[in-house]
């Protein structure tokens, strides 16, 4: 049996998936002291927000950026060429593209099909 060489990376999306249960919204506050308390326990990858959710979401992303964290930090965003733009000059190093890929989400939330996806990737 051939052993391969792996490195698992703990990616932690807190700031990011976190808020997305129903009443969680942290505040730039909350935001910044979690990142440095991940970063301090030795989380080496901070996803970090959405940035097409607006300019304040933005705003904060820059702010945790600018704690200059012995971390990498991201930001998620959907494939599509309207996101992109908003992933700029952020203070991140990677952005994590994402597109429904499952044959359930695709056929019974979006009612479309796998070619319909990847026709629309831009």
């Amino acid at each position: 049996m051939n052993q391969l060489n792996q490195t698992v990376v703990i990616d932690d999306t807190t700031l990011r998936d976190g808020e997305q249960s129903a009443g969680v919204a942290f505040s730039l506050a909350e935001k910044l002291q979690i990142a440095q308390q991940l970063s301090s326990m030795g989380v080496p990858e901070l996803e970090v927000g959405i940035p097409s959710m607006g300019e304040q979401e933005r705003y904060e992303i820059k702010a945790i950026s600018a704690l200059n964290l012995p971390c990498e930090l991201l930001v998620w965003s959907r494939m599509c060429s309207e996101d992109l733009p908003h992933c700029l000059n952020l203070g991140v190093s990677k952005v994590d593209l994402s597109i429904s890929a499952s044959d359930q989400h695709i056929k019974h939330k979006l009612n479309k099909t796998p070619e319909w996806v990847l026709a629309n990737i831009d």
